[in-house]
């Protein structure tokens, strides 16, 4: 199964920031820019309890024992830039 590798960071009640890198399913990316557009491609802020099927992956494959309903805040994106042109619509940098 095809694989994007994804950055991420995870803020959350009860738990230390996490940080990292996971694999998360091509299959997934999908579904979040089909069913949650808003999420991903246009990058609107989100409030309230998150809502997205990427951050379900990872909490999951990287066994953050945390609720969605308390993430406080998190962060995610493909690390390869055709990757982030496909899913977010644009490049994303760091410092």
């Amino acid at each position: 199964m095809p694989a994007i590798a994804t950055q991420f960071t995870i803020s959350a009640e009860g738990i230390k920031e996490r940080k990292g890198i996971c694999q998360v399913p091509k299959s997934v990316w999908d579904y979040a820019i089909t069913e949650f557009p808003a999420n991903s491609i246009t990058g609107n802020f989100q409030v309230g309890i998150p809502d997205d099927p990427v951050l379900a992956n990872i909490l999951e494959q990287e066994k953050i024992p945390v609720k969605m309903e308390n993430v406080d805040y998190f962060s995610m994106y493909p690390i390869k830039e055709e990757d982030q042109l496909k899913y977010l619509g644009c490049l994303m940098f760091e410092d």
